[in-house]
């Protein structure tokens, strides 16, 4: 599971660094930077961890999972910024932070207490991005008739239950 966390965060840092400088909208941009950022900083703790509980320590730089990176290369796809939003903000970071949660809820919290400590960290993040990108998808549609880019969240939605979440596990509700 830490595998496939780790190559989430470490795929997500590398997909906003690749969309940074064709987006056209300066908030977007900045918002990108900084979460990549947070993207750049989950993947090192989680490469640290997997590494102190591993040893010798897991190739970290290839692919745990075939159907999860065709997840990531599909939201790496986006053609617009309502797209790319959609992609990270309103499919992939959500299933990120649920996994994050069902991990939390069932590790053993006096064993695993250095995993849970930092993704306590990464929660606050990510909720907290997730909230930035709400606000951005919302701004950037002005419309509440329709829901933005439905067919492309339902699309990345595909992907990723045939990946298994982000986890591996099979989809539940928190």
């Amino acid at each position: 599971r830490l595998l496939r966390l780790h190559w989430t965060e470490r795929r997500l840092m590398d997909l906003m660094l690749a969309h940074l400088a064709s987006t056209p909208v300066w908030e977007v941009k900045c918002g990108l930077a900084l979460h990549q950022w947070y993207a750049a900083e989950h993947a090192g703790w989680l490469r640290e961890r997997i590494s102190e509980m591993r040893h010798p320590t897991p190739p970290l730089d290839q692919r745990p999972d075939a159907d999860l990176d065709a997840f990531l290369e599909e939201v790496l796809r986006a053609t617009t910024t309502e797209e790319l939003l959609v992609g990270i903000y309103g499919v992939t970071l959500p299933a990120l932070r649920d996994a994050y949660y069902q991990h939390i809820h069932d590790t053993n919290p006096l064993v695993d207490h250095p995993t849970i400590r930092f993704m306590r960290f990464a929660l606050a993040e990510l909720t907290e991005a997730i909230e930035w990108g709400d606000k951005a998808i919302a701004a950037l549609t002005k419309s509440e008739a329709a829901p933005p880019a439905a067919s492309w969240r339902e699309h990345l939605e595909l992907y990723l239950d045939a990946a298994q979440g982000i986890a591996g596990d099979p989809a539940i509700d928190l």
